[in-house]
């Protein structure tokens, strides 16, 4: 990792790319996922509101992970935050989803270990040095005044 606060030059760590590309991989599988729960379910029971509520959500996540790419350690900790929710709603349900949806249980646990590993990745030595510098960096403003 290389810092140098003289030409403003922060380079992003392997560990936060690596991070950043399983965390889309993990919404990709998601997407697929959420397309096979919707097809197994029954058209009377869909509403507009769900289909919204699944945007809306792909959409946060997106913007999340375009923070987390460029150094907000905000966005950091809210997605933290989402994937331990995540973790804890995965291991309450884990049981009964394997017994119900096996294939999207499979699909689930790879996205819950994928996410897992990317926040892992998120917090290693080199990425956290890399969002405290981030969040130090002057601002354009800063720099123009």
């Amino acid at each position: 990792m290389l810092i140098n606060f003289n030409q403003n030059l922060i380079v992003k760590p392997k560990q936060v790319v690596l991070a950043l590309q399983i965390f889309y991989a993990a919404l990709v599988i998601t997407i697929i996922d959420g397309v096979l729960v919707l097809l197994q379910t029954s058209t009377e029971d869909l509403d507009l509101m769900i289909y919204v509520a699944l945007a809306g959500a792909l959409m946060v996540f997106v913007f999340l992970y375009y923070m987390i790419g460029k150094g907000k350690s905000w966005a950091r900790t809210i997605n933290t935050g989402f994937v331990v929710l995540g973790l804890i709603l995965f291991i309450a349900d884990a049981a009964s989803s394997f017994q119900t949806h096996p294939f999207n249980a499979v699909l689930t646990t790879i996205e819950t270990l994928m996410n897992s590993i990317a926040t892992v990745l998120l917090f290693h030595k080199a990425s956290s040095l890399w969002f405290k510098a981030s969040s130090n960096s002057p601002t354009k403003n800063e720099e123009l005044g």
